[in-house]
């Protein structure tokens, strides 16, 4: 779905929608990328029109990745923008796989942070 697909989705009374970020290795340990994802988050909410300011997840790359430095900024997040939560990667393994990168999560890793993610926003929806 693109931008102006959920634009005419919300003015049409769908309702707000939770944003959800991963892959969050670019601008990798960079200290301007927290107040980037903030701006970006707020333009984001305002074109859209959210003013309840529906959820915000985050979530953190591969602890044991080449930008694992990376996390402690995406913590920053929840103290930065309203009702954002940051899910974490803790136990979480890189793809044996991904011999060039060395930031991606195996298969099973995968599924387990899609749940991760899952439960972090039935909580945040108070459900």
């Amino acid at each position: 779905m693109g931008a102006s697909e959920v634009l005419g989705a919300v003015a049409a009374g769908a309702g707000s929608r939770p944003v959800l970020i991963s892959a969050l290795e670019s601008d990798c340990g960079q200290s301007s990328w927290p107040n980037a994802i903030k701006q970006f988050v707020t333009d984001l909410r305002t074109d859209l029109g959210l003013t309840d300011n529906p959820p915000f997840l985050a979530g953190e790359l591969p602890r044991s990745s080449a930008c694992s430095n990376h996390n402690p900024l995406v913590n920053q997040l929840p103290g930065l923008i309203t009702n954002a939560y940051v899910v974490s990667s803790e136990g979480l393994n890189l793809d044996p796989a991904d011999t060039d990168w060395h930031m991606h999560f195996g298969h099973d890793d995968t599924v387990e942070l899609g749940k991760r993610f899952a439960a972090t926003m039935i909580e945040a929806l108070n459900w």
